[in-house]
C-alpha cells in the first residue's frame, strides 16, 4: 500500500497514487514526471498484452523508389580533403569518398571538413 508523500493519502496501488499525483498538480509537483512515466509505461504494457499495436503496412512502390533514392552508394573512388578535428583543433589531411566530398550535406566550416582526427577518435 503506496502512500501519498504530500498529502499522506493510501493507495491500493501504484496506478491509484500516479492517477492521483496527476490529477492534483498544483500541490504534487514533485511527482509529477514520475507519475506521468509510470501511466505512459503502464499504458504500453497494456497494449503490448492485448496486441492493439496496429500491423504496419506493407510500402508502396513510391515509398519503394523514395528508400532507395536516399541510399547513397559509394564508387570507391577517394579523394585528399582538409580537415579539422572539432576536439583538439588541430588541421590535417584525410582520404574521403568522393561522394561525401561533393555533397552538400558534408559538416564544413569554410573549407575545411570537419572529422576527428585519428588521435581524438582512441
Amino acid at each position: 500500500m503506496p502512500n501519498c508523500k504530500t498529502c499522506g493519502a493510501s493507495f491500493i496501488g501504484f496506478s491509484e497514487l500516479a492517477s492521483h499525483i496527476r490529477k492534483n498538480k498544483k500541490t504534487h509537483k514533485k511527482g509529477q514526471k514520475w507519475a506521468a512515466k509510470y501511466i505512459h509505461i503502464s499504458k504500453l504494457s497494456l497494449k503490448a498484452k492485448n496486441g492493439s499495436f496496429e500491423p504496419r503496412e506493407p510500402l508502396t512502390e513510391e515509398q519503394k523508389e523514395a528508400r532507395q533514392e536516399c541510399i547513397r552508394k559509394p564508387s570507391g573512388d577517394m579523394v585528399t580533403v582538409d580537415a579539422i578535428c572539432p576536439k583538439c583543433k588541430s588541421k590535417y589531411r584525410m582520404l574521403i569518398e568522393i561522394e561525401y566530398a561533393i555533397s552538400k550535406d558534408a559538416l564544413k566550416v569554410k573549407d575545411y571538413f570537419i572529422r576527428l582526427c585519428p588521435d581524438c577518435r582512441k
